[in-house]
């Protein structure tokens, strides 16, 4: 006999359990955990054991020689992908099971959908889809998804950043006083006085080579008592530009690229994990939305058990002395309690259903105090779904974030290993520079560089060459990012395993909850068509009167029939609501939830930030929905 209005929410339904439901929602992640965690295990020990083992030259050492080439980057990323993508082809995953047909008349079993979809007073009945759109926009949880890509961004505008050209400026101003044996260069002052006067400005810039340039342009005036200077107020102009090009290590136009390439594919993934996870987020979403209908649902069901069996126990009251016998009555009235019992937990369960859904919002207009009650205005959907399994595995290929930023590690950290590996090279620069250099006789500009363009220039050629003379760390950086390469292959490869792993299930689970909700249909159908024949017999007279023991067992077997019908309705709203979710979470597994959704990841300011108009991303309407 049923005893309360617990919520045994299963399968797709069980996350995010509040009340009665935890200790069954726990066990239910355990197992599912376990089970996961073995089936990810067994899938693969399967593929070492049958499919090819990456080859050699797919875990690469960056490029020959001395330099790091990205189009060889390129080819062994796409040698990797391609490897994988050809390992997921002959794989695949199971096809799931065959969709039993549904029941005839399923659609309209459900008579407590007009309940628990309708508003009373103080509730405001809410479509799916507006609720989305409230979280899309005010979920705290997806805002502060949205930072991280922002925050990956200044990578790209750092890496970038390097080539900016730099303006430097100094100006300094030097007396000297100091004593001298040179009698006869100072005309007999026992001490040397010089004044100097400095200014020099320039602009300095680095190179997608390597190579970093200046251009400085230096005046100077020195006054000075050493009577061997004519004229004795001397004045500087100099004229410089100079040129350091890495010729190994820190050499090569690739070199310089590959760190913008891998701020832009770290920049990249982080888009990619925020679409992973503001998918996760809605589709809890729709999960507390789905659950909150099946409280209600379960509400309406014990509401009208307590008031069957209260009309019940009020009838048999009433004939107490005729022919009710006391042991109906105190069953009876047992029975009612019991149900009232089971009411009130049923009513806590959508209050509780109804805070979740909220808290997963955070729109103001639903979570202030006196704002209206949260109503599931949309009903379950019963339309069957069709599992494809090639066109799952081939979406999911594309589209899952997860994997998508699988491949962009990998490519980054080919980047890293030929970065170090060009780092490991000793130094070997070339230095260049070439100035004019001119004079004058006191006056501070003009003169002096009017008189070094006159003139021939002078120059400098050289180079600058240094080795370690063992390992250094260098070569240890150098290790740890090749064997981060190996990592981030194997890395990469159980990030797909686990993919497609979680894509099979969510496959399964959608087979299963429709062939579970026909099966629950028939179920249902079943126990009313016994329960009206049960009813039928006791407002006969056959389990009243002077019977005895037959009436005594008549009543039982109304309660019991009451009992059972309504688990059968509970069970159907909860296969309706299972059902649900789980095409949801189908849609999640294969990657495209967003995009079903209507939204898509949109770039622009956040007017919180004031004037600082401080970047952010968020969800948006995509074109045409």
């Amino acid at each position: 006999m049923k005893q309360g209005g617990n919520l045994p929410h299963r399968g797709v339904l069980a996350s995010g359990g509040v009340g009665p439901q935890s200790r069954f929602l726990t066990m239910c992640g355990v197992s599912v955990a376990l089970a996961v965690g073995f089936a990810a295990e067994s899938a693969h020990a399967a593929g070492q054991a049958q499919g090819p083992e990456l080859p050699s030259q797919m875990i690469p050492s960056g490029a020959p020689g001395h330099r790091i080439l990205l189009s060889e980057v390129d080819r062994q990323a796409r040698d990797f992908e391609q490897f994988v993508k050809d390992n997921v082809a002959r794989r695949g995953i199971a096809r799931p099971p065959v969709l039993a047909p549904m029941a005839p008349g399923a659609a309209g079993l459900g008579w407590w959908e007009a309940a628990a979809t309708t508003a009373g007073p103080g509730a405001s009945a809410v479509p799916l889809a507006t609720l989305v759109d409230k979280a899309s926009r005010s979920s705290l949880q997806i805002n502060t998804f949205g930072t991280l890509p922002a925050i990956r961004d200044t990578a790209v505008d750092e890496a970038e950043g390097r080539y900016a050209p730099e303006l430097f400026a100094e100006g300094r101003h030097a007396y000297r006083n100091e004593p001298t044996t040179a009698l006869s260069q100072t005309a007999g002052d026992p001490r040397q006085k010089d004044t100097e006067y400095v200014a020099e400005a320039g602009v300095r810039t680095r190179f997608r080579t390597g190579a970093e340039v200046t251009l400085a342009q230096r005046f100077s005036r020195l006054d000075s008592n050493i009577i061997t200077y004519n004229p004795r107020r001397q004045s500087r102009a100099r004229t410089s530009l100079g040129l350091v090009q890495p010729l190994w290590r820190g050499a090569g136009v690739d070199y310089g690229r590959a760190v913008e390439r891998v701020a832009g594919n770290e920049a990249e993934a982080a888009r990619d994990e925020f679409r992973r996870q503001a998918e996760s987020h809605l589709l809890e979403v729709i999960r507390a939305y789905w659950v909150l209908y099946l409280a209600r649902s379960n509400f309406a069901q014990e509401q009208r058990g307590a008031t069957e069996v209260g009309a019940l126990a009020k009838r048999l009251s009433g004939r107490e002395g005729v022919d009710a016998l006391p042991l109906q009555i105190s069953r009876a009235r047992a029975v009612s309690a019991t149900r009232s019992a089971g009411l009130v937990r049923a009513e806590n369960a959508v209050r509780n259903a109804e805070a979740r859904l909220k808290a997963l919002i955070n729109d103001p207009l639903i979570t202030d105090a006196g704002a209206p009650a949260i109503v599931p205005a949309d009903r379950p959907n019963l339309e069957r779904t069709e599992v494809d399994p090639q066109a799952l595995v081939e979406t999911a290929m594309r589209q899952r974030p997860e994997i998508r930023s699988a491949f962009l590690g990998y490519r980054s950290a080919l980047l890293r290993e030929g970065m170090a590996q060009n780092e490991s090279m000793p130094q070997l620069d070339l230095v260049l520079e070439g100035s004019v250099n001119g004079g004058g006789n006191g006056e501070f500009i003009s003169a002096p560089f009017n008189d070094a363009y006159d003139n021939r220039p002078s120059y400098t050629a050289g180079v600058r060459f240094s080795i370690p003379l063992g390992p250094d760390e260098r070569d240890a950086r150098h290790k740890r990012r090749r064997l981060e390469t190996v990592q981030q292959a194997l890395q990469t490869r159980t990030t797909v395993d686990t993919v497609l792993l979680e894509l099979e299930v969510s496959a399964n689970e959608m087979a299963t909850a429709q062939n579970e909700l026909s099966e629950r249909a028939e179920a249902l159908s079943l126990a009313s068509d016994d329960q009206k024949v049960t009813e039928e017999r006791w407002k006969a007279g056959i389990g009243s009167g002077g019977a005895g023991a037959d009436g005594v067992f008549y009543l039982d077997q109304l309660l019991t029939g009451q009992d059972r019908l309504m688990r059968a309705e509970l069970d159907f709203a909860e296969a309706q609501a299972t059902v649900m979710v789980a095409r949801a979470n189908l849609s999640r597994a294969r990657g495209t939830l967003l995009a079903d959704l209507g939204y898509e990841i949109v770039a622009d300011e956040d007017p919180a930030s004031g004037k600082a108009n401080l970047p952010r991303y968020r969800l948006g309407r995509a074109a045409g929905k």
